[in-house]
C-alpha cells in the first residue's frame, strides 16, 4: 500500500538504482502503471521538464521516504 498523495515531497534512500538517485529529493506524482511496484518521480529542479514533456523518474517504492522541508528562521 502507497502511503505518498500527490506533490508529496521524496527523498530517495540508499543506493536505488546503483546509488544514480541516492539522497535526490522530488515530488511524488502517481504509482506507475506499467509496475505498480515503482512510483513516478519529478525531481527539485526539473520541474520544467515534467510540465513541458512529461518527463518523469520511476523509483521502486522501497527506496523513497516521505520528507518534510523545513524553512530556516532568520534571526
Amino acid at each position: 500500500m502507497c502511503n505518498f498523495k500527490y506533490g508529496d515531497i521524496v527523498k530517495v534512500d540508499d543506493g536505488s538504482h546503483d546509488g544514480v538517485f541516492d539522497s535526490k529529493i522530488g515530488y511524488f506524482i502517481r504509482i506507475d502503471a506499467q509496475n505498480p511496484k515503482k512510483a513516478e518521480i519529478v525531481f527539485l529542479g526539473e520541474e520544467d521538464v515534467f510540465k513541458k514533456y512529461g518527463d518523469v523518474n520511476c523509483i521502486p517504492l522501497q527506496y523513497l521516504r516521505k520528507v518534510e522541508l523545513k524553512c530556516a528562521s532568520s534571526k
